[in-house]
């Protein structure tokens, strides 16, 4: 039985806006997916410290050499890796204005 989650991050932007949350070369923090991942994995607070998470770098995959951090052993051997890369977004300030009532 093969299990498939995925997870989407969605943000609003301006048509225009060009936003990098990551580029390669970005630290990231990796869990291979042969058993599946703490169920708080996804949290903010949440500390990859066990010896099942591993350190890396984006770009992160297998057999294609052009990866900086190579799985040399997913083949064959487990489907999905869950990575972990710290972003920051800034958020902007907007001026409001009340509208007059009378």
């Amino acid at each position: 039985m093969h299990i498939l989650q995925i997870f989407v991050l969605t943000f609003s932007f301006p048509l225009n806006a060009q936003v990098v949350l990551f580029q390669e070369g970005s630290k990231c923090d990796y869990f291979k997916g042969l058993v599946a991942p703490p169920l708080n994995w996804t949290q903010r607070e949440f500390e990859p410290v066990s010896p099942l998470w591993r350190k890396g770098v984006i770009s992160i995959g297998y057999e294609d050499n052009d990866d900086a951090t190579v799985l040399e052993d997913m083949a064959g051997s487990y489907l999905s890796v869950f990575l972990r890369i710290p972003f920051s977004v800034e958020k902007k300030r907007r001026s409001l204005r009340r509208a007059s009532t009378g």
